[in-house]
Formats: structure tokens, C-alpha cells, sequence
């Protein structure tokens, strides 16, 4: 490599990483509430406040199902792009031995109330106003549209759980739940936690967010970044808007009343894939040539004015 294209290329790594990296932060978020449903016809049982959640088929050939959300727009910045999303459970009681236990992501309001089981929490208490059950999202009314609850089939995640100790679920799949939670909070409505449910006696039981012991109880490991932007940034770009977001390629960027804007997009390795000035309010963006993925835009107008977004391509 020559000179000339050595000092370009790190250039543009440096443009890369002030660029793009911004502010990257990994968090870890405590539920705002978890719960069981407990297999049964009158769907009157529950554990809102009990210490334990439940997962699998008890001996008797019952299901039972957890349920965790976490508050995520309300500790993550708005706007975040997400890396890393990891959820760790601990499971300390079991009479079997290695069983799939999967998340599903919820797709309806469901609640934790103050009921709370005895003993080993096996069977539940009596539900009280608010609580989950396996008939009611919300009991004593508000219905899930099926008895179990409502979630998505297909797993976001699904690992193998054996003996006592911390478990740990991440995919790329958990990213795209916890990112869609950030930017739209009224459908964040958490993960279903689904164990073996084919067999007898393969409940796995996991410390809840009312567990004694701090350390064993669920937590949500969030990496995200923010974009930084230049020290000149114009609030006047919010008269920019680039839309729809996502889109199968084809964007559309409106200019309300700037001045010619220049509009670079770049893929997730840093390399510039668009450049433009547009001099016309409306103006359409055609990326479909690009595969589908994440993209990040550059809008400058002025002297020393610009700020930075996301574009989002799928299939």
C-alpha cells in the first residue's frame, strides 16, 4: 500500500469511528414485571409477587409458562441504534435434566398483580386484580384471545437449560424485539419464557424480579450507540424528513424551505454507497440496489451544519 492510499485509509477509519461510534453504552435493566401462567381451566391462578417464575411441564403434565418485560425506552436513549441485547435468568430448581426453554416475543398487555404463592410456588395462588393467568391477560377480565397467553410461534431465542446457575439468551432476533420496543414503547409487551412442553416433568424454575438474593434475579445487558453529530448542529434540520423508515429501497427526503442539502448514506462498514445534493423540496432516494441491512445518512446544509440517521433496507 503506498502512502497516498495508506494516509485515505486512515482517514476514513477515523471518520468511521468519530463518526459512527458516538456514545456506545452497555446497560443492565431490572424487569418491571414478571409473572407465571399456571395451566388451568378457571384461569384464576397466578404468582404476580412470588419469587419464582416457571417454565416447562410439572410431573402432574402441566404447563407453565413466564412471562418478563423491561422498560426499555425508559433507560435507553430515544433514537439508540442496539448492538447487544442479552437476557440472563437464573434457574435454581429442577428434577430433570437438559430441556429447550425459548423466548417468544408477547404481542398484548398483560399484568403483574400482588398474588403470591406459598412454598415452592409450584401451584400458584389465587389471582388477584391485575394479575396474568393462563385464561386472562388481565384477571378478572381482559382475556388472552387463547388460553396460555399471546405470543409470537416462532423463538426469538432458545438455548439449552440443565442444572442450577445463570442462563443466558441473545440473537440477532432479541436485538430486532428490543429495538422495536425502543422506538414503538406501546408494543413493547416483553418475552413469553416456554420450556418443554411435549413431555411431563420438565419444569425449570428461575428466580423472579422479587427474588431475595439481588444477584439472582432477571436481568436485560443492552449495548447501544448514539450518533454523534457535528459541534455546528442546526436544530433547523428538523425541518428534514426522511421517510418511509424502513422501506424495501426507495426513500423519499423532504425539504421543508432549507437550503440545498447534501445527503451521503453509508452501509454499516463505513463505505459511502449514495451522495447527493438536492435543491427540491421533495426528493426520492432509490436504494434498491443496496442489499438489505442497516444504513447510516449524513445531512449537511450550510457552514459546518449537519446531523446524522438511520435508514433501515429489508426484503
Amino acid at each position: 500500500m503506498n502512502k497516498q492510499a495508506f494516509r485515505f485509509f486512515l482517514l476514513v477509519q477515523l471518520f468511521v469511528f468519530t463518526w459512527f461510534a458516538g456514545a456506545q453504552t452497555t446497560l443492565t435493566l431490572a424487569p418491571s414485571a414478571d409473572n407465571t401462567l399456571y395451566e388451568s381451566s378457571s384461569g384464576n391462578i397466578s404468582n404476580g409477587k412470588g419469587t419464582k417464575i416457571f417454565a416447562g411441564k410439572t410431573k402432574n403434565g402441566l404447563i407453565r409458562r413466564g412471562l418478563v418485560k423491561f422498560d426499555i425506552a425508559g433507560q435507553v436513549p430515544p433514537g439508540a441504534t442496539l448492538s447487544g441485547v442479552r437476557l440472563s435468568l437464573t434457574m435454581d430448581r429442577t428434577i430433570t435434566g437438559p430441556q429447550p426453554v425459548s423466548l417468544h416475543g408477547l404481542t398484548r398487555e398483560w399484568g403483574e398483580g400482588i398474588s403470591m404463592a406459598d412454598g415452592e410456588e409450584g401451584g400458584g395462588a389465587a389471582a388477584q386484580n391485575g394479575d396474568a393467568t393462563w385464561v386472562h391477560a388481565l384477571w378478572p377480565g381482559s382475556p388472552w384471545s387463547k388460553p396460555g397467553g399471546d405470543f409470537i410461534g416462532n423463538a426469538s431465542a432458545s438455548i439449552q437449560v440443565d442444572g442450577d446457575g445463570i442462563y443466558s439468551w441473545s440473537s440477532a432476533q432479541m436485538i430486532k424485539d428490543a429495538q422495536r420496543w425502543l422506538d414503538t414503547p406501546s408494543v413493547n409487551f416483553g418475552w413469553c419464557i416456554v420450556g418443554n412442553e411435549v413431555s411431563s416433568t420438565t419444569a425449570k424454575q428461575f428466580a423472579s424480579r422479587e427474588s431475595l438474593s439481588a444477584t439472582n434475579r432477571p436481568m436485560l445487558t443492552i449495548t447501544y450507540h448514539t450518533l454523534s453529530t457535528s459541534t455546528g448542529k442546526d436544530p433547523g434540520l428538523s425541518a428534514v424528513q426522511v421517510f418511509p423508515n424502513p422501506s424495501t429501497g426507495k426513500f423519499f427526503l423532504i425539504n421543508h424551505g432549507r437550503p440545498p442539502v447534501s445527503i451521503a448514506i453509508f452501509n454499516s462498514l463505513g463505505h459511502r454507497v449514495y451522495a447527493r445534493t438536492l435543491t427540491v423540496e421533495q426528493n426520492e432516494l432509490d436504494l434498491r440496489s443496496q442489499p438489505q441491512g442497516l444504513y447510516w445518512y449524513r445531512i449537511e446544509y450550510g457552514f459546518n451544519k449537519a446531523g446524522t440517521g438511520k435508514l433501515i433496507i429489508y426484503d
